[in-house]
């Protein structure tokens, strides 16, 4: 019995050792609680290592740019199924000794060193409370932005910690003199900080706000309320409210530059799109599905926001495209769009075929540049040959593997089998032949003036922008579509942004954001109407009517 205990504890320690082992090579991961602070604020910096281990952080690197006010270290280990795993962490409050640019070190624990960070340290605000129990701030990032950019702002309540408030309010935040998209980013987050010599617990609320046209948009004021209890005489008690209001701010919001060229307007910090496909590398064999999948990712931009790709297919691959997916990530950092579509691509004959590269223009906030997300062309080889159909009196059925087996000639129901095998055929080929012949007649645009329908649905969109009637509005513009689109009808709002572009598209957008958004706020018909008309207006050459004329996001 000693000896299995023997055993048993010396296997525990090998297992331990091993995994105190291993974890130890892991790095010395560094995280600020915020990347934007001010003088006489503290602010929070944790170091962690995936290990217990008795190594302590040198924190001398820090002293030149920063105070520690307070430290804590703490140390967790578990053992699930067998596997060993350790974290020590240490918990720093820093206050910055300057305001700039600053970077946190990188920190060594045992050999090991962690990452520099940056943080910004700004002045402290003039008029900014000192010492007062309850007061709020709030934060822009950034300042003068672009019509349809992403602004994110910061609402802080801070309240001194010896208060126990009954009751903590917070108004919503809210805008005027513009119109703007605005939402909540997640829930409220709760901290502790330091102010010149008192301490607060801090609440912050994050949003982001979508500015829908230029000029000046205005933040309201916020206001937050605590009623704290105050000792009377003898049993007695009673509550006071305390109140604090923010100060307005004014936001410059420019509008599209004339610089940029592209077809749907797309104000980001960074804008990627990547292809992958059902194989790796990708095989392609005629009359077989290979799935071609395309994702853009923007940043600071959502995914109702991005355009419909559309990429052009040689005619001899047939391709059918799935429902596209539209999801949003958010944190407190903003928005990233996330816009995936898939195609199903069956050659139809071997041989070598080019896909053309995809273009994307969009416009870098970062750099206040233009710039285009580009992928690049690709050259593929389909395998095999087009199978011609049967001819029941001289040919016998090939067995390829993959087909239904046929009955042979000589039996007695090979001639039925024969007959609905040509009658199909030839279904198909009137099919292709009809479809040709339709597609090879010049298209004839539709007019405004010859179509009844696009009055009526004009008159319609008239009296909803009238009446500030956002799903109205919506149903006259598919009409409309319909009118002047006969052959291919927008199916959504998204469908019309993309084909009118410029300020209908924009207002397109924003109805859709209306009628679909979270936030639905009050919509108003004057500018989507004044952009129905400047665009109807410019359709004196028909041929802009055609959304298969429309430039295209590829070059061949």
């Amino acid at each position: 019995m000693v000896r299995v205990a023997n055993r048993l504890i010396g296997g525990i320690a090998a297992v331990s050792l091993a995994g105190w082992s291993m974890t130890c090579a892991a790095g010395v991961r560094a995280s600020l609680d915020r990347t934007q602070t001010q003088l006489n604020e503290s602010f929070g910096l944790v170091l962690e290592v995936d290990a217990s281990t008795s190594d302590q952080p040198d924190l001398s690197v820090l002293r030149r740019d920063f105070e520690i006010l307070n430290q804590a270290q703490s140390s967790n280990v578990s053992i699930i199924n067998g596997d060993y795993t350790a974290t020590t962490r240490w918990n720093l409050d820093l206050m910055a000794k300057r305001a700039g640019e600053l970077i946190v070190p990188a920190i060594t624990v045992g050999g090991e060193s962690s990452e520099p960070i940056k943080i910004r340290v700004t002045q402290v605000a003039p008029g900014a409370p000192q010492n007062a129990d309850l007061f709020l701030e709030i934060s822009v990032d950034p300042g003068g932005v672009y019509v349809q950019q992403q602004i994110v702002v910061r609402v802080q309540l801070f309240l001194a910690v010896d208060l126990n408030p009954l009751e903590l309010r917070l108004t919503p935040l809210a805008v005027s003199s513009s119109d703007a998209v605005i939402e909540q980013l997640g829930g409220d987050v709760e901290s502790g900080r330091t102010r010149g010599t008192k301490r607060y617990r801090v609440i912050e609320r994050t949003y982001i706000i979508f500015p829908q046209e230029s000029g000046t948009l205005t933040i309201d004021p916020a206001t937050a309320e605590a009623r704290v209890s105050k000792t009377g005489f003898g049993t007695f008690s009673r509550s006071s409210l305390m109140r604090s209001r923010s100060k307005a701010i004014d936001i410059d919001i420019k509008p599209i530059p004339v610089t940029f060229s592209g077809k749907t307007w797309l104000p980001a910090s960074k804008l990627e799109i990547e292809e992958s496909w059902s194989e790796t590398p990708p095989a392609f064999r005629v009359g077989e599905p290979s799935t071609r999948t395309l994702r853009i990712r923007a940043y600071g931009l959502t995914a109702t926001q991005l355009p419909e790709l559309s990429p052009y297919m040689p005619e001899n691959l047939k391709h059918y495209a799935d429902q596209p997916e539209l999801d949003d990530t958010k944190s407190r950092t903003g928005v990233i769009g996330n816009r995936t579509e898939r195609y199903a691509i069956i050659p139809t004959t071997g041989g070598n075929f080019n896909l053309p590269r995809v273009e994307i223009p969009w416009w870098n906030t970062e750099t206040d540049t233009p710039e285009l997300a580009v992928l690049p062309a690709r050259a593929i080889r389909v395998s095999g040959t087009a199978k011609a159909p049967a001819n029941a009196q001289t040919q016998e059925p090939t067995d390829t593997g993959g087909e239904v087996e046929r009955p042979p000639a000589g039996r007695p129901d090979a001639l039925p089998w024969a007959w609905v095998s040509l009658g199909l055929a030839l279904g198909w080929l009137l099919t292709v032949l009809a479809w040709s012949l339709k597609n090879s007649r010049p298209a004839t645009p539709a007019s405004a003036s010859t179509l009844p329908d696009a009055k009526a649905a004009r008159t319609a969109l008239a009296k909803a922008c009238k009446a500030h009637e956002p799903q109205e509005a919506k149903d006259a513009l598919l009409r409309w579509s319909s009118a002047v689109w006969p052959a291919r009808p927008a199916r959504s709002l998204g469908d019309i942004a993309n084909r009118t572009g410029g300020a209908l598209g924009s207002e397109a957008k924003r109805l859709s954001e209306t009628l679909y958004g979270r936030q639905s706020g009050n919509w108003r018909g004057g500018p989507l109407w004044e952009a129905f008309k400047e665009f109807d207006a410019g359709r004196k050459h028909p041929v802009s009517l055609e959304p298969d004329l429309l430039p295209p996001l590829y070059r061949t």
